[in-house]
């Protein structure tokens, strides 16, 4: 474009994407965290950060939504695991006291909130994403056999919290 250098033209590109991009990823991670808006609003920053990160380095070809909400999901799967890991830490040193634990409508999206990480991870990448409970056990590093026990006690959880319209 005559009169626009290269760093503006990205520029320019970067921010089309982004007002492109900001609804459909933050609306997607909104629900994937079991209506965790914190959490989705800083997934989303971090996203958008790695995404100007990769333009400025010359590759325009992340500026794609898909592209975005599966950093996104990627993204918000490392911080499940690193939910789960410190819950396994807390719970070993207060082994005697339950560990508390940080639209699909309200009512479903606090019930996922309510669920241990290794529970609202598959139930999000399970149910929310509609992903086959192999490929959910291969992205969260797990068995088939361990990832179909976490889906079945999430839903059990259900049941008796009186949510078993959901199930």
């Amino acid at each position: 474009m005559p009169g626009i250098d290269g760093g503006e033209r990205v520029r320019a590109q970067f921010l089309a994407f982004y007002d492109a991009a900001v609804g459909p990823l933050f609306g997607y991670l909104y629900r994937a965290s079991g209506g965790q808006r914190e959490l989705a609003e800083d997934l989303c920053q971090d996203v958008f950060a790695t995404v100007l990160t990769r333009v400025r380095d010359g590759d325009v070809s992340v500026l794609t939504v898909s592209w975005a909400i599966a950093v996104g999901r990627n993204r918000l799967i490392d911080q499940w695991r690193r939910s789960a890991r410190q819950e396994r830490r807390l719970s070993q040193l207060f082994t005697n006291q339950p560990v508390a634990t940080a639209s699909v409508d309200d009512d479903l999206l606090a019930w996922i909130a309510q669920l241990p990480a290794s529970q609202r991870a598959v139930v999000v990448l399970h149910y929310l994403d509609d992903l086959p409970v192999p490929e959910v056990a291969a992205r969260l590093g797990k068995s088939y056999k361990s990832t179909e026990s976490l889906l079945s006690r999430a839903r059990q959880s259900l049941r008796t919290s009186g949510g078993g319209d959901h199930v």
